[in-house]
Order: C-alpha cells, then structure tokens, then sequence
C-alpha cells in the first residue's frame, strides 16, 4: 500500500493518547489472546511503566483520512515493544486498516529524544491478509515537559479500551518511515514522548 496524500497539520496531545491506547490495545488483542479473562468480558489488561514515544502523521485525499501510527514503548517487565497502526476515516465511519505489534529491535527513548524501530508481522483488515512491516522512526521534543493524569475510553468492532496514566508528557516531531507490506515515509511526523509513572490498559468485548 503506497501512500502519497496531502499531510495534515495541529493533531492534539489528546489525539496522539487516543492512538497510544488504539495501538497498544488491539495489538493486545490481535497477538495476545492468550490472556486469560476467567469468566469476565477481559481480553486483556496490562500494566506499564517506563518510556513512550509515539510518532505519528495525518493525511488527506478527499473525504477520506488516514491516521498512521508507531508506537515504541517498555512493558512494566522491561520488555521491548513496537506497534504500528492504520486507521481510514470518511464522514460516516472509521475503521482499522491495519495492526501490528511485536518486539522493538531499536528502543531509546529520553524526555528529549526517541529512536525506535524493528519489524513486525500485522493484519491488514482489508485483505485479510498477515503483513510484515519494517518500522523507523526518529522524534525530537519541540515542547515543555509536562506532568499531567490523563483516561480516555474508545470502543472500536465492538472491543472496549479504557487507558489511565500519570506521567511527563513532551510533544515532539521528526521522521517516521516504514516499508515492506506496508510502505510509506515522512520527516514531518508529529508526536509525544512521554515517561509514565505508572499506566493501565484494559481492553474488554462487548
């Protein structure tokens, strides 16, 4: 899938935290389903802890828009971790086009830079079809350090996900480039790069 679209501008802090908790979330539930929710709606649910650094862009053709995201991030167990998402939206609906997370061969991440990278295997939605994705991608913190709580509850093909964090958040900007099943590059991605005191991600099925 190439993508050559018009690039679009101003996303919220709020907006990147949305596709934190989207990415995280379904990759959870697309590659973990091996978490076992005893008799409960619970698909999954984790803790984090540690550094964050998403970088993402926003693009338009016509009515439709594209929100593609990489995430690189460390569990609460110090484990590496990469998830990359794509997400079509027109006037009507919005949907994922593409998941997929995986162990990050590149993570270094400081409240005034991020480097993360690796590849992955994902689904593409759309074909039906697995995918494997090389994922780079570079941030440069462009704003103030700040220390704020922040939830947001999204429901996405009937899957529930709530995030709850307190941590220091930067905005930040810089380059996000991936190839292989998916291909698509740009050196004016925008982002967050954060450090959370302590998160939780629980995702449930309605």
């Amino acid at each position: 899938m190439q993508m050559k679209l018009t690039t679009l501008r101003g996303a919220t802090v709020a907006t990147i935290f949305t596709a934190i908790l989207v990415t995280a979330s379904l990759c959870s539930i697309i590659f973990i389903q091996t978490s076992n929710a005893s008799a409960s709606n619970v698909i999954y649910k984790q803790k984090i802890k540690g550094e964050t650094a998403v970088a993402q862009i926003s693009l338009r053709e016509g009515n439709v828009f594209t929100d593609i995201s990489a995430q690189g991030f460390r569990t609460i167990a110090g484990v590496k971790q990469l998830c990359v998402s794509v997400r079509e939206s027109d006037p009507d609906e919005s949907d994922t086009v593409f998941q997929g997370c995986g162990p990050a061969q590149r993570l270094s991440i400081g409240l005034g830079t991020a480097t993360f990278g690796g590849t992955i295997t994902g689904f593409d939605f759309t074909t039906g079809e697995e995918k494997t994705v090389t994922v780079n991608a570079e941030l440069t913190a462009t704003g103030k350090a700040e220390t704020s709580k922040f939830s947001t509850h999204t429901n996405n093909r009937n899957i529930n996900e709530v995030f709850h964090s307190y941590g220091t958040i930067r905005p930040a900007s810089g380059s996000l480039n991936i190839a292989g099943g998916i291909t698509f590059s740009a050196d004016d991605a925008f982002g967050i790069i954060s450090k959370f005191a302590v998160g939780t991600i629980q995702v449930t099925k309605n």
